[in-house]
């Protein structure tokens, strides 16, 4: 039987950092979300 593990890598997408500067600064939550980008990592478990 495999068993798999997830998780979640998020990463600063390139060249977002002064967007994520002005998205601190203003709280907009809306543009913090786009300088993001989520990926669904899998892991096989082997016991």
């Amino acid at each position: 039987m495999a068993t798999f593990k997830y998780s979640i890598k998020w990463t600063l997408r390139p060249y977002t950092k002064p967007l994520l500067l002005i998205a601190a600064l203003t709280k907009w939550s809306w543009l913090t979300v786009i300088c993001f980008k989520k990926e669904v990592v899998v892991r096989d478990v082997e016991r």
